[in-house]
């Protein structure tokens, strides 16, 4: 689902109204521009049965910002059974996705301290990920993409009519953040893990 709406983009474009089926796919297109460049969708998500590696260390990042719930945890025994942990006496976890496992939860047969498995596709999670709202950083910059689309959809820079020429200060015709936009969408997906 687009960060914004054809109303919020007649708004920012301080035009009454715009075509919506355009609106719609500028829009769309510019919030797949900014998920592919931040590598996760901001919206709500609920993340089902994800196998993950395990890397042997008592600490585990889940993929996605911000982790909201953790539903399940389950670790693959060595007889191959799936075993489900419990939040707060095997492991507990925080909203940057760091889960780290709990030192009553240690195996009597494997490392001192407890740790995840060291074995690919050895974890299986159930969790929710994403923010109930869309930041308004990543609104702001999807309506400026798509506005730019809207105005510009050749992506002409200038163009002559009889005696007069007209250039055009933002290149249009493309779903590609600048610079500025890049870094404001950087931002979001920004953890700092002490």
């Amino acid at each position: 689902m687009a960060y914004a709406t054809p109303s919020d983009l007649a708004s920012f474009l301080q035009v009454p109204s715009v075509d919506t089926a355009s609106a719609n796919l500028f829009l769309q297109g510019a919030t797949d521009a900014i998920e592919a460049e931040i590598g996760q969708s901001l919206g709500q998500q609920d993340v089902v049965d994800l196998l993950l590696d395990g890397n042997g260390s008592a600490q585990l990042i889940l993929p996605g910002f911000p982790v909201t719930a953790v539903a399940s945890l389950e670790v693959l025994t060595r007889d191959l059974a799936w075993q489900l942990l419990a939040e707060g006496a095997d492991y507990t976890w925080s909203d940057s996705g760091i889960v780290t496992r709990v030192f009553s939860a240690a195996d009597p047969q494997g490392p001192i301290a407890p740790a995840w498995p060291n074995r690919p596709q050895s974890i299986r999670g159930s969790y929710s990920r994403g923010e109930g709202t869309v930041p308004s950083a990543a609104k702001t910059v999807c309506l400026m993409v798509a506005a730019r689309m809207m105005v510009n959809p050749s992506g002409l820079q200038s163009e002559r009519i009889g005696n007069m020429d007209l250039r055009y200060g933002a290149k249009g015709g493309t779903l590609e953040l600048s610079p500025a936009e890049l870094r404001m969408v950087g931002r979001l997906t920004d953890i700092v893990i002490a």
